[in-house]
């Protein structure tokens, strides 16, 4: 039998698509959730190259494009690309640079909205008490600030997830993704017991092939989200829903989401 067609404002579909709207609605509502505090939302990765900080500019220009608060994304790494260049911003700055001033201070700014201030190079280091510094400066201007510790080992690494209140490991695909998924858990398990619960799991795949079989191994999986490849996040360009793929938006939506409906934070 022919499938029955639903009449919606927006035209002819079918109850799958209505469906979906619908999901992406309930989606939309949960990135919108009103916030009782300050966000910190720390992502990490077992090992590098995974693709951490795409996810990282992903996820805040989503909730800049979203909400009508603000979000900054804080690079607390030694020795990483400067996001201000990765974000075009006319004058990136660093952790250390913004902790020389006495007042609130606005973050150089990417298109969307998002703050973005870099970490440190590769002959200085981000120390536990840069952290709390800079989210002293701009946690009273943002009510979500992400910071990117990736795989450092370091003390601005440790200290970033050890103050979040909610936690994104970000990994790949295969033997050597899982691999490195346990060690990130790992990790979140040694340093903040309160954010165990609650953490994301953000699998990023390369390839066609390897976003199919991870889908199928990790369907039933609950808060974890399987990132598909796309050619525009790929090329090492910013979030930008009118370039990337509607399964690209669909996903980082839902990894939104789940970062926004966590509703109160402890630090």
């Amino acid at each position: 039998a022919p499938r029955l067609l639903r009449k919606m404002a927006t035209g002819m579909v079918t109850p799958d698509a209505a469906e979906a709207i619908q999901s992406e609605r309930a989606l939309i509502d949960q990135v919108r959730s009103r916030q009782t505090d300050r966000r910190v939302v720390t992502l990490i990765s077992g090992k590098g190259g995974v693709g951490c900080t795409t996810v990282a500019l992903a996820l805040g220009t989503v909730l800049m494009a979203m909400r009508d608060d603000r979000t900054v994304l804080v690079d607390v790494q030694q020795g990483t690309p400067s996001l201000g260049a990765l974000s075009d911003v006319g004058a990136p700055r660093t952790v250390s640079s913004l902790l020389t001033e006495t007042e609130v201070v606005d973050p150089p700014l990417a298109a969307s909205g998002l703050g973005v201030v870099d970490g440190a190079d590769w002959d200085q280091r981000i120390r536990r008490d840069d952290i709390a510094g800079v989210l002293e400066l701009l946690g009273r201007e943002h009510t979500f600030n992400l910071l990117d510790a990736g795989n450092d080992p370091g003390d601005g690494g440790h200290t970033a997830l050890a103050r979040a209140d909610q936690v994104v490991v970000v990994t790949g695909p295969g033997p050597m993704g899982a691999a490195a998924m346990r060690t990130a858990h790992d990790r979140v398990r040694e340093v903040n017991q309160m954010a165990v619960a609650g953490v994301i799991t953000v699998v990023v795949c390369q390839t066609e092939d390897a976003h199919r079989e991870t889908q199928r191994q990790l369907r039933n999986t609950p808060r974890t989200v399987v990132l598909p490849p796309d050619p525009h996040l790929a090329a090492g360009r910013p979030m930008d829903a009118s370039a990337v793929s509607g399964a690209t938006r669909e996903a980082m939506l839902r990894v939104t989401a789940l970062v926004a409906s966590r509703t109160t934070a402890h630090g």
